[in-house]
C-alpha cells in the first residue's frame, strides 16, 4: 500500500499531533478538497474523524469547511486564533496583490495612452510647421502638456 504524504508549513505530518501542531489552513482545505487529507486519515486509522469529515455536506464554502475541519481536529483556542490570523494575513496579502495588478493595469493603460499621444503629435506634427515656427514657444508647452498629464497620473497611481 502507498504511503499518503501530507506535509504542512513545509513539515512532513506522521501524526495526528504533527498535523494540529502544524495546521495550514490553506493547505488543509486544499487536502480536504482533493481528498488527500480523507486518505491520510484513513491510512493513520483515525476512523471518527474520517467519519465526522464524511459527514460534511456537499456544496460548503471554504470559510464553514475550515470551521467544521478545525472542530473535528478538536484544535485548541490558541491554534484556532493563529489560524484566523493566518486567514487575515492571506486575505490582505491576496488584496494587496490584486491592487498591485490593478495599478499595473493602470499604468500599462496610461503608457499605451501616452505612446498613443506621442503618434498623434509626431503625426501632426509636420502639418503645422509654419505655425510652429512662428509659435515655438507656445508649441513647446502644449507638446508637454499631456506628458505632464501622463507623468501626474502615474504619481497618482504610486501613491
Amino acid at each position: 500500500m502507498a504511503r499518503i504524504f501530507l506535509a504542512l508549513n513545509g513539515k512532513q505530518i506522521k501524526s495526528l499531533d504533527d498535523l494540529k501542531a502544524n495546521f495550514n489552513a490553506k493547505q488543509v482545505l486544499g487536502f480536504y478538497k482533493v481528498k488527500r487529507l480523507q486518505a491520510w486519515l484513513e491510512e493513520q486509522g483515525l476512523t471518527e474523524i474520517l467519519e465526522n469529515i464524511h459527514s460534511f455536506e456537499e456544496g460548503l464554502d471554504d470559510e464553514t469547511l475550515l470551521s467544521m475541519l478545525m472542530a473535528v481536529f478538536e484544535l485548541d483556542d490558541a491554534k484556532i486564533a493563529e489560524v484566523e490570523e493566518q486567514i487575515k494575513e492571506q486575505e490582505a496579502a491576496e488584496k494587496a496583490a490584486a491592487e498591485e495588478k490593478e495599478k499595473q493595469i493602470q499604468t500599462t493603460a496610461v503608457l499605451e495612452e501616452s505612446s498613443s499621444v506621442d503618434e498623434n503629435a509626431s503625426s501632426s506634427h509636420g502639418q503645422h510647421s509654419d505655425f510652429n515656427e512662428k509659435n515655438d514657444e507656445d508649441d513647446s508647452i502644449d507638446e508637454f502638456s499631456p506628458v505632464k498629464r501622463i507623468a501626474e497620473t502615474i504619481v497618482s497611481l504610486l501613491k
